[in-house]
């Protein structure tokens, strides 16, 4: 009865979030059913009504024309563009499909939140059974940590998550028991970007605090809180310098 309010296209992409943190390689299977799904049920219609109400979606697409472009420039005889396909096939296949986005769009942030979450929380536990057996305490740090997926890029995606659950904490109209739950999510992420140290998302999570913070001062004029905020997290950048 609860699958029956959605499309087959919109159960097919939060599959694809809940899938993604854990396991690529399955989840690259549902985007291929995804898509297939699109052009079945897809319309030249959804596409230009979506393309008024999600013009970033054609940023992305305008994003693999970049890499399209340096190729050329590069005067490479071979062109490795299926590496980047994505770049450009999923955001058209979003606009093309008939996925209601603002339905569904608190619904697949909080599953691909906490998914990312349980992820974590697994690789974790992993490399604590990894430890007990060994001694080794290098299990809980950079790509032995990351189970799942190459480090560099998992740290990003749960960048990514830790987002969602700073803005679903800051600025939505949940009660204040689930804020604390998007709370202690973005604690549990914060707290893998650093263990996975990986320098770009390291950076990426530095900026996001500045730009949720001045956000948040922005909109409620709390600047005590801010800048409590702001120290602790500078406090907790030291601390995880000079130890981790």
């Amino acid at each position: 009865k609860y699958l029956r309010k959605y499309s087959i296209s919109e159960i097919l992409l939060f599959l694809f979030l809940a899938i993604f943190p854990f396991e690529k390689h399955a989840a690259v299977f549902v985007l291929y059913a995804l898509v297939l799904s699109v052009i079945i049920t897809g319309s030249y219609l959804n596409f230009k009504q979506n393309i008024k109400e999600n013009k970033v979606l054609l940023v992305l697409a305008s994003i693999y024309l970049l890499y399209f472009l340096r190729i050329l420039l590069q005067g490479e005889s071979t062109f490795d563009l299926e590496q980047k396909l994505s770049l450009l096939v999923f955001p058209l296949t979003l606009l093309y499909s008939n996925i209601n986005f603002t339905k569904n769009y608190l619904s697949a942030k909080i599953i691909y939140l906490f998914s990312s979450v349980a992820s974590i929380v697994c690789c974790f536990l992993i490399a604590l059974y990894n430890y007990s057996l060994s001694d080794n305490v290098s299990y809980f740090f950079y790509d032995k940590l990351s189970f799942f997926i190459h480090v560099g890029y998992y740290a990003m995606f749960l960048c990514l998550a830790m987002a969602i659950a700073l803005d679903l904490f800051l600025f939505s109209d949940f009660s204040r028991r689930r804020k604390n739950i998007f709370l202690i999510s973005a604690i549990i992420l914060a707290v893998g970007v650093l263990f996975l140290s990986a320098k770009a998302s390291l950076f990426a999570m530095i900026l996001i605090f500045f730009l949720f913070g001045f956000r948040f001062v922005q909109k409620t004029k709390q600047w005590k809180k801010a800048l409590l905020f702001f120290l602790l997290i500078i406090f907790f950048g030291i601390l995880a310098y000079f130890f981790l």
